[in-house]
């Protein structure tokens, strides 16, 4: 009896981690889905080849800027990534930026974007089009990510979708319906 219980418990740990490992929700709301990083995800049935031209195994595709390094997570019914200003998606905002892109995951449709501006010291701190180059991480309605200056910034995952500026800063260059902005919201 005492060797079944000792095996049984020798492999309590590997089961659990594994089980820890995968989100549950289909959601993969940081790098690695989970705080452990495993990397893998009990999702079955998953594509091995695609073709996007063809848009064969492909959902959708979104442009985002000429750079983007970091991985996109999704949480929430929406994705995030991190990019450039290259693709212009706001008319309003130009030149060399750093921009988090957020996307309706069921279509793919442009949600709203957070700007960073470069730092002024040029390419010694902040590198030409490099843009935003961290994983967001979600949890509940607020995301987490490093911009390009170097700074943590916490967003409502709504952004000014649902109306509200919640948090301690309220004083942002950008407010109200606009799809774009330093929204501080923790």
């Amino acid at each position: 009896m005492f060797c079944v219980l000792l095996c049984v418990s020798c492999l309590l740990p590997s089961v659990f981690t594994v089980s820890a490992s995968d989100p549950g929700t289909g959601d993969w709301p940081m790098w690695g889905g989970t705080p452990d990083r495993n990397m893998v995800s009990n999702m079955k049935g998953l594509p091995t080849n695609w073709d996007v031209a063809k848009k064969v195994n492909v959902k959708w595709v979104a442009a985002l800027g000429s750079q983007t390094y970091g991985n996109a997570v999704v949480a929430g019914g929406q994705v995030y990534i991190g990019t450039n200003n290259e693709g212009l998606r706001d008319p309003k905002v130009t030149g060399d930026k750093g921009i988090l892109m957020a996307f309706r995951e069921s279509d793919g449709e442009f949600l709203w974007q957070a700007v960073s501006d470069k730092l002024v010291s040029g390419r010694v701190n902040d590198w030409p089009y490099q843009g935003v180059c961290s994983s967001p991480l979600v949890e509940g309605d607020r995301l987490y990510y490093v911009n390009n200056r170097a700074e943590l910034v916490a967003l409502d995952t709504q952004g000014f979708h649902d109306g509200k500026n919640e948090g301690p800063y309220v004083d942002e260059k950008l407010k109200g319906g606009e799809r774009r902005g330093h929204h501080l919201e923790v």
